[in-house]
C-alpha cells in the first residue's frame, strides 16, 4: 500500500509480451495494481499518466532502452521505484551512460524470480529508502534467491 492506503500501482514493461503479461497477473493476484507496457516509450506515458509508484523493466528492447525510460520517468516522477533486469550481457554501457546523468540502478539477471520482485515490494512498503539489490550469482545459488532481504521484512514473507 501507499501512503494514503492505495495499492502500489506497478508498471511492468519487457518488449515480449508473454513475459510482461504473465508478470503482471502475478503482481495482481498478490494485491498489486499491475498494468503493462512493451516498449520504453509506451512505458514513459503509460507511468507517468498513470501515476506509476513502481517501474519494472526489461534492459534491452527496440527503441528506447529500459534505462532511458527509466530515467525519462525518473524526471517526471522522481518517487517512482525502479527495477530492471536483462538477460543481455551487454548492459554494462546503458549502465555507465545512466551513471553519467547521476542515476544509480541495479540490474536482476533475468529470468527473475516473481519472489524476488514480490520481496523488493515489500521491503519498499516497510521502508521506502530501502534499495533492492541483486544478490552475486554464488550467493542467489546458495539461498535461492536474488535479492538483499530487508531486515524489518519477517521472515515468512521472504523466498526460500
Amino acid at each position: 500500500m501507499t501512503e494514503d492506503g492505495k495499492r502500489l500501482r506497478v508498471l511492468v514493461v519487457d518488449d515480449h509480451q508473454v513475459i510482461a503479461d504473465t508478470l503482471a497477473s502475478i503482481l495482481q493476484v498478490s494485491g498489486y495494481e499491475a498494468t503493462t507496457a512493451y516498449s520504453g516509450e509506451q512505458a514513459v506515458e503509460t507511468a507517468i499518466t498513470s501515476n506509476t509508484d513502481v517501474l519494472i523493466t526489461d534492459v534491452v528492447m527496440g527503441g528506447i532502452s529500459g534505462i532511458e525510460a527509466a530515467v525519462r520517468i525518473l524526471r517526471n516522477r522522481p518517487a517512482c521505484k525502479i527495477i530492471l533486469f536483462s538477460g543481455q550481457a551487454g548492459t554494462a554501457n546503458l549502465i555507465e551512460e545512466s551513471e553519467a546523468q547521476g542515476y544509480d540502478f541495479e540490474i536482476f539477471n533475468k529470468p527473475v524470480h516473481p519472489t524476488v520482485l514480490l520481496n523488493c515490494l515489500a521491503a519498499w512498503q516497510v521502508n521506502p529508502t530501502w534499495k533492492c539489490k541483486p544478490l552475486r550469482d554464488d550467493d542467489q545459488r546458495r539461498r535461492g534467491v536474488g535479492l538483499r532481504t530487508h531486515p524489518s521484512i519477517p521472515a515468512p514473507a521472504l523466498a526460500r
